[in-house]
């Protein structure tokens, strides 16, 4: 498993950066570069997870920028988000009467075999952040992704949705690594089950940032690790 992660990392290396059809993506990350994330904080999951559901109850300016202390408020300083490229007048909200769409979509399940440990606090997350994108106004879809073909499904139904919508937001995290020079990329629990995975299945976040083609605003949500070289074998708990 060892060689087929290395080489995975490596195909991950050449993979292509690209755009949405719609208005540009916006990104904002649990972590710097290299950083890590807890899968279960106080509150039981991510901590960008739980300051994400207080923004989004918190709207006005700035509001990125306030999920980005929160995050590293509820981590005690261990995760500071990166949300720096999305400009100032970018909030998470819709606005009144705004059609808004938003897709949940982690993974959780790992398995019990040796390899990379389960995330229960991404599932966790998963059902709270859409209970809140729904009170915020978006029309949202949550789903635990089993495998790759069935995440990328969800992307490709998500990719069609909101082509329809003026704003479009996805949240998603699972095991997750950030090659020098390379995407954060997430590694599905498939890659880790099976002796000799298809290297296509590991899935860059520049492929996910093309299932978002809102006309006016589209963000997409990273709650995963951001490690250099592979994912650890254990999820991150605060205690």
């Amino acid at each position: 498993m060892a060689s087929v992660r290395l080489a995975l990392l490596a195909a991950l290396l050449a993979a292509p950066a690209s755009a949405a059809d719609g208005a540009p993506v916006h990104t904002i990350y649990a972590t710097q570069p290299g950083g890590y994330a807890y899968d279960a904080d106080a509150f039981g999951g991510n901590p960008f997870a739980s300051a994400l559901i207080w923004a989004l109850g918190h709207p006005g300016p700035g509001q990125v920028e306030r999920l980005e202390a929160r995050t590293g408020e509820y981590s005690g300083g261990y995760q500071v988000a990166d949300g720096l490229a999305v400009p100032a007048e970018v909030g998470l909200n819709p606005a009144p009467g705004e059609a808004a769409v938003a897709l949940v979509v982690v993974f959780s399940d790992y398995g019990d075999q040796e390899g990379l440990a389960s995330l229960p606090g991404a599932a966790f997350d998963a059902a709270r952040i859409a209970a809140a994108l729904e009170a915020a106004g978006y029309a949202t879809r949550m789903v635990i992704a089993r495998d790759a073909r069935g995440y990328r499904a969800e992307l490709a139904g998500f990719a069609e949705r909101s082509r329809g919508a003026e704003r479009a937001l996805l949240y998603t995290t699972g095991h997750g690594t950030e090659p020098a020079g390379g995407p954060p990329s997430m590694l599905p629990p498939d890659l880790d089950r099976v002796p000799d995975p298809p290297l296509s299945e590991a899935i860059a976040l520049d492929e996910v940032g093309r299932a978002l083609r809102a006309r006016k605003v589209n963000l997409l949500l990273y709650a995963g690790c951001r490690e250099r070289g592979l994912p650890s074998a254990a999820p991150r708990v605060r205690n």
